[in-house]
């Protein structure tokens, strides 16, 4: 019958360093949850990116539309009073002329939403005067 004996150096510790089984599995875990939450933080800032460019993309084809109403004449016909309606590449853009004859003024409300969105609409108003 042998036995076998532990023969320590007499510079090795009984406590040896390092890490066990269990404290790298726990890490491993720790590491896990913090790359599922950068997964979901990134996932939101995509979607906050995508909703800012529609924004944006639609703001640009209202001013666009804005500007080309009033480079129009006071007497136009894109400025006679009533609602309008024009379909404009993937927006729908309707605005709305008020006159008031005394003061020859005319408030435009012009709303644009996007067909490819789901109801997302945005509204912008200006008035515009003929002065002498």
């Amino acid at each position: 019958m042998t036995h076998s004996k532990t023969i320590l150096f007499p510079d090795q510790e009984t406590n040896s360093s390092g890490f066990t089984l269990i404290e790298v599995l726990i890490a491993i875990v720790v590491f896990s949850v913090g790359l599922l939450a950068l997964s979901a933080l990134q996932t939101s800032a995509i979607r906050g990116n995508s909703s800012a460019y529609s924004l944006t993309d639609t703001t640009l084809a209202a001013s666009s539309r804005l500007e080309n109403i009033l480079a129009a004449k006071y007497d136009s016909s894109l400025l006679s009073a009533g609602n309008h309606t024009v379909q404009d590449g993937g927006y729908i853009i309707s605005y709305s002329v008020n006159e008031t004859t005394p003061n020859m003024v005319k408030r435009i409300n012009l709303n644009i939403s996007r067909t490819d969105l789901v109801n997302k609409t945005y509204s912008y108003s200006v008035v515009v005067t003929n002065l002498p």
